[in-house]
């Protein structure tokens, strides 16, 4: 299916827009997470099981 274009490039330009403030709240993330921190739910951690040693990626949260 190709892309729509106009469609493709208005919804990239919302995103720009709003990610300034999606991300207002979040301070010195890398820091939270280099310290130990994590963003994963009590559930997902059940899931996952032992993570020591391991690095994770969230994949909705990578760039194309």
């Amino acid at each position: 299916m190709p892309i729509d274009r106009p469609s493709h490039e208005a919804n990239r330009r919302s995103w720009n827009a709003v990610t300034g403030a999606h991300n207002s709240h979040k301070g010195d993330q890398a820091k939270f997470l280099r310290d130990g921190g994590t963003t994963l739910f009590t559930e997902e951690l059940e899931l996952l099981g032992d993570l020591h040693g391991k690095r994770l990626v969230h994949l909705q949260c990578t760039m194309w």
